[in-house]
């Protein structure tokens, strides 16, 4: 057995192993390298979109309370505007009211008043 060729076969095996080994570890870190790529592309796809429909939410919101300020708005004028109509029928109520009273006892006092020359005493 020559131990010459039997330390230059196992120093090739070293060697060729070696380089599998580098080989092997720079595809690891070149998968390792894409996959964090990959999942910085993601992220930032994700940010984006969820900036995206924050926008939207925040602008639906702003519209529901701008559309729900006008409605109290318009809800507080018919309001007021129903209350001076209802204060101005009131008013002509008591007046009709009064107007009645008036007519009612003007009535009375002619039934207590003789007729025809005749005391209803």
């Amino acid at each position: 057995m020559d131990v010459e060729k039997t330390i230059e076969f196992l120093l090739d095996q070293q060697a060729a192993q070696q380089a599998r080994f580098e080989a092997q570890k720079l595809r690891f870190d070149e998968e390792r390298a894409q996959f964090w790529a990959d999942f910085e592309e993601r992220q930032k796809r994700y940010e984006d979109r969820h900036e995206r429909e924050i926008g939207a939410i925040r602008a639906e919101l702003r519209r529901g309370v701008r559309l729900a300020v006008q409605e109290a708005r318009r809800e507080r004028k018919r309001r007021t505007e129903e209350d001076a109509r209802l204060a101005a029928q009131q008013a002509r109520q008591a007046e009709s009211q009064s107007a009645l009273e008036r007519s009612l006892q003007r009535f009375i006092d002619s039934l207590k008043q003789p007729r025809n020359g005749h005391d209803k005493s």
